[in-house]
């Protein structure tokens, strides 16, 4: 196989979907999309030209690649029943940043992962998106990597346990940080006063690390010590254990941090 020209997806998701339309932008030929729900299938099938299936059997079965873009629970059950269907020539990949690629048991198989936070409706400049890109077949590697700098200028060669340990830390930068804007925003709707007020200062804060370490950048009152106000901030919890809980552990990490 010289290159990849042919591509079908499995999902209709959030990475399903960004990944699909990127690929047709970049003129790659989608051959066909395959979700449990024909509904959701032709959704995505309608914006990129491709066939949609429901049945594993109405895929097109001669593409170059079968992109597995489901949940890291179904990652599994989906490689087993296409290894049986397609073409030996075919690679099989999936876009999980925690599932192992042995997990996929084909001769022919890799990682394609983009480290992004997708939502269907919300664009993403996927020039900018990192892919991690893995394949015990060096072959294989080379082929995944020609099509990934195609959508990105940010491409790197990640094996299985670099891209667990990457995806774990990316569960800290994005979803728990995600999670303390929710506590955040909680607060201040409890107290009436405009989440907006915060934005400037979450956008400051996420912007400072361009230019230095998370660890030089860090402020606030567990970094300064200020035990008067982080036990004020406590009582001020008082009526939420969770989230009392949550800013004491972070706060007694982040003075560990700085002895």
């Amino acid at each position: 196989m010289r290159s990849i020209k042919h591509i079908s997806i499995i999902g209709s998701g959030n990475v399903a979907t960004h990944l699909g339309c990127v690929l047709h932008k970049r003129g790659l030929i989608i051959d066909s999309v395959f979700s449990r729900k024909l509904s959701r299938a032709k959704k995505l099938a309608n914006q990129i030209s491709a066939k949609p299936c429901s049945k594993f059997k109405q895929l097109n079965l001669e593409s170059d690649l079968y992109i597995i873009a489901v949940s890291d629970d179904a990652i599994k059950e989906v490689a087993n029943k296409l290894v049986k269907l397609i073409s030996a020539d075919s690679i099989i990949v999936h876009t999980s940043g925690s599932v192992n690629s042995r997990a996929l048991k084909a001769g022919k198989s890799g990682v394609f992962y983009p480290l992004q936070s997708f939502t269907i409706n919300r664009d993403v400049d996927f020039r900018s998106v990192p892919i991690c890109i893995h394949s015990a077949d060096e072959k294989i590697e080379k082929l995944l990597l020609a099509l990934a700098r195609k959508l990105s200028k940010s491409v790197y060669r990640i094996n299985d346990d670099q891209r667990s340990k990457l995806h774990l830390a990316a569960v800290f930068a994005s979803n728990f940080s995600n999670h303390m804007y929710h506590l955040a925003s909680k607060i201040c709707e409890e107290n009436e006063v405009d989440f907006n007020v915060l934005k400037p200062l979450i956008l400051e804060t996420a912007t400072k690390i361009k230019d230095g370490s998370p660890h030089d950048m860090q402020t606030g009152p567990a970094r300064r010590r200020d035990t008067t106000t982080i036990n004020k901030h406590l009582s001020q919890l008082a009526k939420d254990k969770a989230a009392k809980e949550i800013y004491k552990l972070a706060s007694m990490n982040i003075k560990k941090q700085y002895k």
